[in-house]
């Protein structure tokens, strides 16, 4: 396995050598650059059309040791003997049966080695998708990705699949030597107030505890409430299961001012759901999360690290600022595999497991890596 890296000034489209010859293209950059008046997506799918080229938006990005606040990065990953493919779609008026079918289609053309899922704000209930790709696939097959991002407006995401704009693509590595390991660390821990939700839909709440959920979380941050969004990050909600042996930490990313309802970066279970609102958050406790993870994926690796693809939040990097954030990241390199390329983001959400390595959630405030190791 091969891997090759360029970064772009705005304006401009990375630059590989004529010979190369890639499986697969992740292109990293703002919306304005991946498309716009720049086209960099539509430039390198000409360049290399027997390649899967993918990208994603972002504020920030992640380029081998560096975080990148303009124009393009892109990495090239050559297989030694496997192909990549990838699969998307537009919208849907069923995730579940969107996945379904989807995880048969990749079953029916191979034995992936993982899947990489990225994904913008508008996908309807991408959970759903996610939950029923995973059981279509089975188990054995490791599952991560991220939630395209634009730097904190929402409006701006996009992903795009062969330099076409989608609102969901799958890829799907096929190499028999090459596995996908990921960890997780969310870096919080819980304390706060507990309530319930009495009331939501999809990934939007209504009521907790019987009143509007939207004058609970009021009263909950007080004075910080008039500095949302990004206050939100300080105080992260954690949604408990049933039997409370798990939870999984959401971040409030949407306000229905009207209807005084609360959105969240991923799904919630049925009404009655278990919540902890989370005491204020400093942002400098979190510095040591990316280190975790790294630790924690080197703890799982057995074989050495091809590429790592790192997954920070969005929400998270803009309360930590660009210093911190870049600290946290340089912590986790330093310990992953010495050599070793890297590319990221900070994401509207990360995807990784949850408990066990094969149940893939959506999370909210955490830092994912997953390492493509031979």
């Amino acid at each position: 396995m091969t891997v090759t890296q360029a970064h772009c000034g705005n304006g401009a489209t990375p630059q590989f050598d004529a010979e190369l010859a890639p499986d697969w293209l992740m292109v990293l950059g703002h919306q304005s650059q991946l498309a716009g008046d720049n086209q960099a997506m539509a430039h390198l799918a000409e360049a290399y059309p027997d390649a899967v080229v993918t990208g994603c938006t972002t504020g920030n990005f992640l380029l081998d040791s560096q975080l990148r606040d303009e124009g393009v990065g892109a990495t090239a990953i050559q297989l030694s003997d496997g192909y990549v493919d990838s699969y998307s779609i537009d919208t849907s008026d069923d995730p579940a049966r969107d996945g379904r079918m989807i995880g048969e289609q990749i079953r029916m053309d191979g034995d992936p080695s993982g899947l990489l899922v990225f994904y913008d704000l508008s996908f309807p209930q991408p959970e759903r998708f996610i939950r029923a790709l995973r059981q279509a696939v089975g188990p054995g097959v490791s599952l991560s990705g991220a939630v395209a991002s634009d730097r904190f407006t929402f409006d701006q995401t996009a992903v795009y699949d062969r330099g076409e704009e989608r609102s969901l693509i799958v890829v799907a590595i096929f190499e028999e030597e090459l596995s996908l390991v990921s960890s997780t660390t969310a870096g919080i821990e819980q304390s706060g107030c507990e309530y319930t939700i009495t009331k939501s839909v999809g990934n939007v709440i209504h009521e907790i505890d019987g009143r509007p959920a939207l004058d609970v979380f009021n009263d909950h941050l007080g004075d910080d409430f008039f500095r949302l969004p990004l206050a939100a990050t300080h105080y992260p909600i954690w949604l408990h299961s049933e039997d409370g042996e798990n939870s999984v930490v959401r971040c409030a990313n949407k306000y229905g001012f009207a209807r005084k309802s609360l959105t969240l970066g991923g799904d919630i279970p049925e009404a009655p759901c278990r919540i902890t609102l989370s005491t204020y958050v400093d942002p400098k406790q979190l510095l040591h999360t990316g280190e975790v993870s790294a630790l924690e994926l080197a703890n799982l690796s057995t074989r050495p690290q091809e590429l790592n693809l790192y997954f920070g939040c969005a929400m998270r990097h803009g309360s930590m600022g660009d210093p911190l954030s870049e600290i946290e990241y340089q912590q986790a390199v330093r310990r992953l595999q010495p050599g070793t390329p890297n590319m990221g983001f900070f994401g509207n959400g990360q995807i990784c497991h949850f408990d066990t390595p094969y149940r893939a959630e959506v999370h909210n405030l955490n830092v994912a890596i997953t390492s493509l190791q031979v």
